[in-house]
């Protein structure tokens, strides 16, 4: 999506601020009277140019067979080929022991790489070694994801159910061994969630979200285009424009009360057209195929019902 240059915004908040205006200075307020008109109509309107859909892979589980854990205790080793890798720790990976068939578990902490601590203590009987399973839920979202409109998973096109934190935990604590296609997500420290923990495949969602307003600073180059279509730079202006007002206040050449006026009015004839357009509810909603009687089809050249027929 093509869009206006840093450099042509600076210069239309150049004529609207005062002829004298420049100077780092105000370069710094041009920059805060543009994200701040970016984020007043990003605000104001999901606009459709602001959805997009991301692809998330699902991992599969990765197994191992060397785990030992004592009764009453949080610590945890592995020998052999078998290793706590980073990973498991900074991405939350959850570990199912076979051994323990009421609960999952996060490493909290390393020693090396053979020696950790869960989240909790082991509440069954001390073992020598065991096999053990982990399973990655946790994922990054798009880094400008700011409302989710739908999960799916691709290959099926199943719709995962959203649910709030503690209500996604108390379904993953009361089925903490249960694997295969994700059912539910839940959003949480800007990262996505899901349940059940996927099994041996990958898989892929689908993710149809809105971007939030971008940021932009006095670094960024001046031949950036922003996030916003050029063929309605005329709204944004209208929105910069406003933030000048408010900002100069009486030394504004133009007044708050027209300034936001103007804003308005524009605002309102976009949002009627941005509405007319598709709404962003995501792909079709797509039945797999089924069988049906095929009827008589009849065939008219003109000379009533011939011999042609369906059979």
């Amino acid at each position: 999506m093509a869009g206006p240059t840093i450099a042509d915004l600076n210069t239309f908040c150049g004529e609207v601020a005062s002829p004298d205006s420049s100077g780092a200075t105000a370069l710094r307020e041009f920059m805060y009277w543009i994200n701040a008109g970016l984020a007043r109509l990003y605000a104001e309107h999901a606009w459709n140019h602001a959805v997009e859909i991301a692809k998330i892979v699902i991992l599969p589980a990765e197994t191992g067979t060397t785990l030992a854990a004592t009764q009453g205790s949080d610590a945890v080793t592995v020998s052999g080929s078998d290793t706590f890798a980073s990973k498991y720790l900074d991405d939350g990976w959850a570990l199912h022991a076979d051994g323990d068939s009421n609960q999952t578990f996060l490493l909290s902490a390393t020693a090396s790489s053979t020696v950790g601590t869960i989240d909790s203590i082991w509440v069954e009987a001390t073992q020598a070694s065991g096999n053990f399973t982990w399973r990655k839920n946790i994922y990054d979202l798009p880094s400008n994801a700011k409302e989710i409109f739908s999960v799916r998973i691709l290959d099926t096109r199943d719709v995962l159910s959203s649910a709030i934190p503690h209500k996604f935990d108390q379904y993953s604590m009361e089925g903490p061994k249960e694997t295969g296609y994700p059912r539910f997500y839940t959003l949480r420290n800007d990262k996505i969630e899901i349940w059940p923990a996927p099994d041996t495949e990958y898989r892929v969602l689908s993710v149809t979200f809105r971007k939030g307003a971008p940021y932009y600073t006095t670094a960024t180059a001046t031949s950036t285009e922003v996030d916003w279509p050029i063929e309605w730079q005329d709204l944004l202006q209208k929105a910069i424009q406003l933030e000048a007002a408010i900002s100069l206040g009486e030394v504004s050449p133009i007044k708050y009360d027209l300034a936001k006026m103007e804003f308005e009015e524009r605002l309102s004839n976009y949002i009627s057209l941005d509405s007319s357009r598709d709404t962003p509810g995501g792909p079709m909603e797509l039945s797999p195929p089924t069988t049906v009687t095929r009827g008589r089809i009849y065939y008219d050249y003109g000379y009533g019902d011939g011999p042609l027929q369906d059979l």
